[in-house]
């Protein structure tokens, strides 16, 4: 059998094609004799066999072991290997691992870990006894070779548990490895540092069930230990052998990212150790500036910023600086560096040159300039202060944005000083005949860009101590560079940068500017600079006065729309943002242009249907024209026959979801009521969709484009009939009819909205039908399970309570639903759900109904029993999800008008409108990441001062923008809603006034229901009833 292995894999390797057919077949064949894996293991580690057969050998094997081994593999195909066959292989292929060939101990060792992954620890139980000896006492081509191995094992393989035996006796020979740095490579050194870092990351798992064992073991002597040897090794500078320095990085980018894992799970065990890693790092930041410049940013230079270690991974410079800024960025946040940064006198000679260094890593490599002068889509994506492509350039900026939010004022001043200094040498430079002069200035007012926002609050606040010369900036550096046609990047930066201090610039400045831009996206330039230019555009239009830009609107909407025809991907983003900000400055001359803008903008959303970064501007876009009376009825007569055509017509139900989207722009933007086509041509088509599709995308945005044909012309629909006489009422009520129907799925997130709306429109047509409606609703609710979609039929309830309290309570009291009371079974929901519900606006109301229940006085809700808090046993053990079903958790039941109380006290808490933290204590709780996020208890920022028993929990703090946005979304998604009084009330205020109007009249025994509240509910209570916290 060896024998005939061995022609066979010396006729693959033949370069006559057919011969090497006909010896792939032939493989094939062998692979299902028995003996077949037996004869490549031995071929493998064959010293007597040509060194490319043995490779050939050991792949074979590999793909025999991968489709072979285990029937219970996904990749299983044909017939398993034996266990006696088994056993031999796993034999004689570990010792491939003490193979003299570094590709032999490679491709062994990936065999090996593929066989283990299955066997062990139950056919292969020796293997790590295996491994750790020749850990300890092999040659450093076997500690080579079973270091691959086992870094397979500690990241796919090992168990916590199994990690707790082996990881006394791992860990130190681990470290014995990296400190022989006169036995072992960089990469063998390196990959124990991979191995630890794995162990690091298991440990974090083991910290949630076992914090204590698990920091103890770490503490000492392990930490210590590494941390020393970690230290010693970033200290190293090797200067002499470009070779060894690239070995070099690549051990020290191990370290790093290892410490910046330690440093995220395991804070406390770093802090003392904080600035004596911190410097070494610091150093080579300064250290390879030098090299950064001279190899990546001027032009002459043919440095290979990556290269192959000898087990062929890539590891290159730039990997180590992403590393070393993740390090910093990291640090800073920390309370033990924080003198490092700003000293108690409020120096900060550091900080400004770390802000130095970020600068000049921030510049332009050359690569980066080659590839954004012909690409303008790259350019596009990676200038965006978003991108997600992750450069150096990015890195740095980074851990600006962190200095920022750390040290704002100090990092500001910092910033303002060291762009100055950098500006004042490029110019020497620059006359000195440097060819890059112009990267240091590029990345300087990008640098400035980027915290235009922090800067023009800091420079417009009288207490604030920056001092920056702006105007100067603007005088002498940035109108200079609108005219560098030489220097692209620099005159499309300095573009971008006016328009980030748009709100800043003088009047005749600001129409220079403007006109400026728009020359440049009108004339033949270079690619940045028409980007930059663009990107300009956008700010001026969206911060700058209209009479500003007024005068150029004609211009801009010309340029950009022949744009559209010859950009693609993201810079056609780019150039639609740009034009929905154009159409917006003036409606008048926007519609003059609409037989400009409709077809094209129509053409862009035919080419890109379903692309998700695409057709949601087509749709702004939509939404914008419709919205314009001047373009409505003409923009609508072009865009509604394709639309209500692939309603008809169409078979993808991608493309025709993303029609009605656009549809649903065009009604929301459209007047009330509504033109005959859309009721005639469009409404038919799409609810003959909704009444047939199962397809959830059609369903949601058809839900959605409903609900606004309800808001804006619900009479016309009630009084159009189709050939039967149905009516389009009918045909709504049937769709939700449907939707209410159990066997629905429970996607419909915007079900609720469009019932509310049906109701609030329909107003008498609908009373027929109402009380069968708000049963299936009760039904549906009953077994819906998924939280948005509870929401949805809740908030059907909540409105109608606000408006009619008394006929929802005898509705649903004298409604059975599967044999239960609809009162109790909206209550018990209600009240389950309520503290979980999203968006401003539906809190409110969800609170106030409550509120309106509970002044009801009804002995009937009295009565009703609902969940109260979490009864919590004590128990050691951990609860994993099989001991939770086996043993569910269980609540105390309280009456609802208990629940309801405490449900109020927690909205009153984290009501964010009449917010009564100051503005420091706030920031305190927001700045303090590592008492959130961490366990880091030791190394806080600052004491946080004791906060009102109002604060908003920490949760509610991080939503509250959050909820805000949503309701600013509502309103615009639904002006109706703007005229809900609920709209304007602020919920604070009218839950003060509901707690001190039912404790002053002991409203439906508020004061016995108070006595059942925790002490903490009761604490705030009385805050709020006595002002007083006793």
């Amino acid at each position: 059998m060896d024998q005939a292995v061995y022609e066979v894999l010396s006729r693959v390797l033949s370069p006559d094609p057919n011969i090497r057919m006909s010896a792939e077949l032939r493989l094939r064949e062998l692979s299902n004799v028995p003996e077949y894996p037996i004869s490549l293991a031995k071929m493998t580690i064959s010293q007597d066999v040509d060194i490319s057969y043995r490779q050939s050998a050991v792949i074979n094997l590999k793909n025999y072991v991968v489709s072979h081994w285990s029937s219970t593999s996904e990749t299983f195909a044909g017939i398993e290997t034996t266990e006696e066959v088994k056993a031999i292989v796993r034999e004689v292929i570990f010792n491939g691992l003490s193979d003299p060939s570094n590709k032999i101990r490679v491709a062994s060792a990936y065999v090996i870990s593929k066989i283990a992954h299955n066997d062990w620890p139950v056919y292969w139980p020796d293997l790590l006894d295996l491994l750790i000896s020749l850990l300890k006492t092999g040659s450093p081509e076997q500690v080579h070779g079973a270091m691959r191995v086992m870094t397979e094992f500690v990241t796919h393989d090992i168990t916590e548990v199994q990690f707790s035996q082996i990881a006394p006796i791992l860990l130190p020979e681990l470290l014995r490895i990296l400190r022989s740095d006169q036995v072992y490579s960089y990469r063998t050194r390196g990959r124990s540092i991979a191995i630890f870092r794995h162990c690091i990351e298991i440990l974090f798992i083991c910290k949630e069930e076992h914090p204590e064992a698990t920091e103890s073991f770490l503490m000492a002597p392990v930490i210590p230990d590494w941390l020393q040897v970690f230290i010693n090794i970033l200290k190293q500078h090797t200067t002499d052998n470009e070779e060894r320095e690239f070995e070099e990085y690549g051990l020290k980018l191990e370290v790093v990212k290892c410490l910046n894992l330690i440093i995220k799970y395991f804070p406390k065990l770093l802090s003392s150790y904080l600035i004596a890693l911190l410097e070494p790092v610091w150093l080579d930041l300064v250290h390879q500036r030098e090299r950064f410049i001279n190899n990546f940013i001027r032009p002459s230079s043919d440095f290979i910023s990556t290269c192959q270690d000898s087990d062929g991974e890539v590891f290159g410079f730039e990997y180590l600086l992403f590393a070393q800024f993740e390090f910093v960025g990291l640090s800073v946040r920390k309370k033990s560096a924080k003198p490092l940064f700003v000293q108690d006198n409020g120096e900060s000679t550091f900080l400004k040159q770390v802000v130095w260094i970020i600068l000049s890593y921030m510049q332009m490599t050359k690569e980066q300039v080659e590839t954004w002068l012909t690409d303008a889509n790259q350019f596009v994506a990676d200038d965006d202060d978003e991108t997600f492509n992750f450069t150096v350039r990015v890195a740095a900026g980074d851990l600006l944005e962190i200095l920022l939010e750390k040290f704002p004022e100090k990092t500001l001043q910092a910033l303002a000083e060291t762009t100055q200094h950098l500006i004042e040498e490029s110019n020497i430079a620059r006359a000195a005949g440097d060819s890059v002069w112009w990267k240091v200035q590029e990345a300087c007012l990008k640098a400035v860009g980027f915290v235009s926002n922090e800067l023009i609050t800091a420079l417009q606040d009288k207490a604030s101590e920056v001092k920056f010369d702006l105007p100067g900036l603007f005088e002498h550096v940035v109108f200079d560079h609108l005219t560098a046609t030489e220097y692209p990047f620099l005159q499309g930066r300095a573009f971008v940068f006016a328009s980030q201090y748009a709100v800043l610039l003088p009047g005749e400045l600001a129409s220079r500017y403007v006109s400026e831009a728009v020359c440049a996206i009108q004339g033949i330039g270079a690619i940045p600079v028409k980007v930059s230019a663009l990107r300009a555009l956008q700010n001026f239009c969206r911060h700058l006065d209209v009479q500003y830009v007024a005068p150029f609107q004609s211009n801009i909407i010309e340029s950009v729309a022949n744009l559209l025809n010859i950009v693609s991907e993201d810079s056609l983003i780019l150039v639609l943002e740009t034009l929905e900000e154009a159409i917006k400055i003036n409606h008048v001359v926007t519609a003059r242009y609409e037989n400009l803008i409709g077809p094209l903008i129509i053409d862009v959303w035919m080419k890109h249907p379903t692309d998700h970064t695409i057709y949601p501007l087509v749709t702004d876009i939509f939404e914008e024209l419709s919205s314009n009376v001047d373009v409505h009825s003409s923009f609508q007569a072009r865009a509604l026959p394709p639309l209500a055509n692939i309603l008809i017509n169409n078979t993808d139900p991608a493309v025709t979801a993303s029609a009605i989207d656009l549809i649903a722009s065009l009604v929301k933007g459209g007047p009330s009521p509504l033109p005959s086509p859309y009721i005639e041509h469009v409404f038919p088509p799409l609810m003959h969709l909704m009444l047939t599709t199962e397809d959830r995308s059609i369903l949601q945005n058809g839900e959605i484009c409903l609900k606004y044909f309800v808001q804006k012309d619900c009479t016309r629909i009630a009084e159009w009939n189709d050939v039967n006489g149905k009516t389009g009422l009918d045909y709504v009520i049937q769709f939700i009819a449907k939707s209410l129907q159990p066997t629905e799925s429970e996607s419909a997130t915007f079900f609720g909205d469009l019932v509310v709306k049906l109701i609030e429109k329909a107003g008498n047509r609908l009373l027929p039908v109402l009380p069968e409606l708000l049963r299936a609703v009760a039904a549906k609710l009953e077994s819906a399970r998924t939280a948005t979609f509870i929401q949805s039929l809740l908030m059907i309830f909540a409105h109608l309570t606000l408006n009619q309290k008394s006929t929802v309570i005898n509705f649903m009291s004298e409604s059975v639903i599967n044999g239960k009371n609809g009162l109790d079974i909206l209550l018990n929901t209600w009240l389950e759900n309520h503290d979980s519900f999203q968006g401003h606006h539906n809190i409110k109301i969800s609170a106030i109904a409550l509120s309106e229940l509970f002044l009801s006085c009804d002995s009937r809700i009295q009565n009703i029993k609902v969940k109260g808090d979490l009864i919590i046993k004590p128990s050691s053990k951990i609860m994993t999800r099989s001991r939770t079903r086996q043993n569910p958790h269980q609540y105390v039941y309280i009456s609802a008008t208990l629940k309801i109380i405490k449900l109020l006290v927690s909205d009153l808490q984290n009501a964010a409108e009449g917010d009564n933290l100051k503005r420091s204590e706030l920031d305190d709780i927001l700045d303090d990441e590592e008492a959130i996020e961490t366990d880091d208890d030791d190394d806080e920022w600052e004491d946080v001062e004791e906060p009102s028993p109002f604060a908003p929990s920490e949760d509610y703090i991080v939503l509250s923008e959050f909820n805000k946005i949503r309701e600013l979304e509502d309103f615009e998604d639904d002006p109706d809603i703007k005229d809900n009084p609920i709209y304007h009330t602020n919920l604070r205020e009218y839950l003060m006034d509901f707690f001190r109007h039912c404790a002053s009249h002991n409203i439906n025994n508020f004061a016995e229901i108070c006595s059942a509240l925790n002490e903490e509910e009761q604490l705030k209570l009385r805050f709020v009833i006595t002002g007083s916290r006793t």
